[in-house]
């Protein structure tokens, strides 16, 4: 199995090596988890929505991304029930096979590509987390949480020394650099914000995950507890009957 992975993630690295391909095959595969036996023309439609208004899927990009996939033994393609021409390729549904599976869990669980957008690709993560364990969900949120940290310390560091520098401009300088040092502050403010709500969400669930631990706990302690407490049946002996 790691030899396969390795050889589909070989592939993949070959045919899907730029950024937004990468996003986009994580797109496709997160909503045939959700929605199986899709069509392009609805994938296309929803993945938009979703990340609009000013990033687009066209058909250009999707059916040979889709293509691709099938080709990888990703995703494989079904006759949906409405389709009136079997040649329109609009009309072509798909569904992810199980080692799609096996790549959307991958992508799901990827921490170190498209650092530079990874926000963007966090939000989309964060639509299917559902289909992720407690464990899992924790990891991601822990994540991007220092994730946030580091770019905010980024921020803070470079404010510092923009700072320092602005003493020694003329009038005109530092009226440009103020700007920037504006804009730097702005940004620091903006990713302490970002690191407090995904705290926040990540707080919550703990919280749930833990409540969940404590049903469960005692859910299986009175099923124990009752199991101990069942009668024993008793068998009696029929009396030999004396002459």
């Amino acid at each position: 199995m790691h030899t396969q992975a390795l050889y589909y993630q070989a592939k993949l690295f070959l045919l899907l090596s730029a950024k937004e391909s990468y996003m986009y095959e994580f797109i496709i595969l997160s909503l045939l988890m959700v929605f199986p036996g899709i069509n392009g023309y609805s994938m296309t439609k929803i993945a938009n929505d979703a990340i609009g208004p000013w990033v687009k899927i066209s058909n250009g990009t999707l059916y040979p991304l889709l293509t691709k996939l099938e080709q990888l033994g990703l995703i494989e393609r079904v006759n949906p029930e409405n389709a009136q021409k079997q040649q329109d390729r609009h009309s072509h549904a798909f569904v992810i096979t199980e080692t799609g599976k096996q790549r959307f869990h991958q992508l799901m669980m990827e921490t170190t590509a498209n650092l530079g957008d990874y926000q963007r690709l966090f939000y989309l993560k964060m639509m299917f987390m559902n289909l992720l364990n407690s464990d899992e969900r924790l990891f991601l949120f822990d994540h991007y949480i220092n994730y946030c940290q580091m770019s905010l310390l980024h921020c803070r560091t470079e404010a510092r020394d923009f700072e320092r520098g602005m003493k020694t401009r003329t009038a005109q300088d530092r009226f440009d650099h103020q700007t920037a040092f504006m804009l730097m502050q702005h940004k620091e403010k903006t990713w302490q914000a970002e690191a407090d709500w995904a705290q926040g969400l990540r707080n919550q669930l703990k919280a749930q995950a833990e409540t969940k631990a404590a049903i469960l706990s005692r859910e299986r302690e009175d099923q124990n507890l009752a199991f101990s407490f069942q009668p024993v049946e008793e068998k009696f002996i029929k009396p030999i009957d004396e002459d």
